[in-house]
């Protein structure tokens, strides 16, 4: 294995550490970059022609971004109503069953300034 592999592994690990343990708003825009850097991973692996293991880890990656987060994360539920999002935050900022952003502030939401 190369050192690339090794970095790019700590990376993602990283990555998947902090989404867990930072506020709604942060937590949604790092889940957003997150999938578009394994997905830009994957197409620059593919044209590197770089070695199993590598695939492997994107494919982790992958399933992470799509598999767990979506239906096991806090930061696809609505913060205001509890509804599940599953795929909703990647694409958009309101829940569709309250129309509340998820992605407000917390400190403006505690003083009554969103909507």
């Amino acid at each position: 294995m190369d050192r690339m592999f090794y970095l790019e592994w700590g990376f993602w690990m990283v990555t998947a550490i902090i989404l867990s343990g930072v506020r709604q708003e942060h937590a949604v825009w790092i889940w957003r970059l997150f999938t578009v850097l394994v997905g830009v991973d994957l197409v620059v692996s593919c044209f590197l022609g770089r070695e199993w293991w590598n695939f492997g880890m994107i494919l982790l990656m992958l399933l992470y971004s799509f598999g767990y987060l979506p239906f096991r994360s806090r930061q696809s539920v609505c913060p205001h109503c509890g509804h599940r999002l599953f795929y909703k935050p990647l694409i958009g900022n309101r829940c569709p069953d309250c129309r509340a952003s998820f992605m407000a502030d917390s400190q403006m939401e505690r003083l009554g300034h969103c909507k």
